[in-house]
């Protein structure tokens, strides 16, 4: 999980740090490497905790996980359009240029979130470890 979680911060790093000056090539590249960070960490997140629950509650636990997945969706792309219009409507320059603009804001928000959650995977691990040495 450590490993999906550090390709997501350095995805969302590039992505942050080079906002202004992405080409279709980056972005491509750039999403591959999220991709491959999501693919590595869902799965497993979603396997640990459903793991944390008894075998008859576990279908109840995959409907909330993938009500979650679909809920976060939903407002990721709320506050990322409103990022970028709340930039476009106060910067100045063209368009194309308070577009980028807003989307580098956006995606310095989002891995502001993606280290987060690897701080709080880090943690959950830590903590998985220390009781499976007590057990």
């Amino acid at each position: 999980m450590l490993t999906g979680s550090t390709i997501l911060v350095i995805a969302m790093a590039l992505f942050t740090i080079l906002g202004m000056r992405l080409s279709g090539g980056l972005i491509l590249g750039f999403i591959f490497l999220l991709m491959v960070g999501i693919g590595l960490t869902m799965g497993n997140t979603m396997t640990s905790g459903l793991q944390q629950l008894d075998l008859s509650q576990q279908a109840d636990g995959n409907a909330v996980f993938n009500t979650m997945q679909q809920f976060a969706g939903a407002i990721g792309t709320s506050v990322v359009s409103a990022v970028i219009t709340l930039v476009q409507a106060q910067a100045t320059g063209t368009t194309a240029h308070r577009t980028a603009l807003g989307s580098t804001m956006a995606l310095g928000i989002l891995f502001v979130l993606v280290l987060i959650e690897l701080v709080v995977i880090a943690r959950a691990m830590k903590a998985r470890r220390h009781q499976t040495a007590q057990n």
